[in-house]
């Protein structure tokens, strides 16, 4: 909600930590932000897209991005 991605504690409801999501899309070829290293893939999505040494998948904006994990460029 609100741009963020929130991690609850599920016994006390109290939020753990917080991840900010970008607004705009990636262009291929281009870094990924800062601070974008939390795998977000929505849970739909998750059993197709994992992160594995070939590939990064992170999510913005409607879209799941390919990453390359060394030069932390985007591929797709």
């Amino acid at each position: 909600g609100d741009g963020a991605i929130y991690q609850v504690d599920p016994q006390d409801g109290l939020i753990e930590g917080i991840v900010s999501l970008l607004a705009g899309g990636f262009g291929i070829g281009q870094p990924l932000p800062a601070g974008y290293d939390v795998y977000n893939v929505p849970y739909a999505y998750r059993d197709r897209y994992v992160d594995s040494d070939e590939h990064l998948y992170r999510y913005n904006d409607g879209n799941i991005y390919q990453v390359d994990p060394t030069t932390r460029l985007v591929q797709a």
